[in-house]
């Protein structure tokens, strides 16, 4: 399925994307709020983008 599209897509990639689909989706639509020590663990992780990085 995912040969026929013209977007190359890699595994970690389309972890990342999912984890932080995940998250978002928890926090907003539950009211879920995420200990920093886990936000700071997926953030070392590269699993989700670290709001301490500055955007260039």
């Amino acid at each position: 399925m995912l040969e026929d599209t013209k977007h190359e897509i890699s595994t970690t990639n389309f972890i990342k994307d999912a984890v932080a689909r995940h998250l978002a989706f928890y926090q907003t639509k539950r009211g879920i709020e995420f200990p920093n020590k886990m936000l700071a663990e997926l953030s070392e992780l590269d699993l989700i983008p670290s709001t301490s990085r500055t955007e260039e």
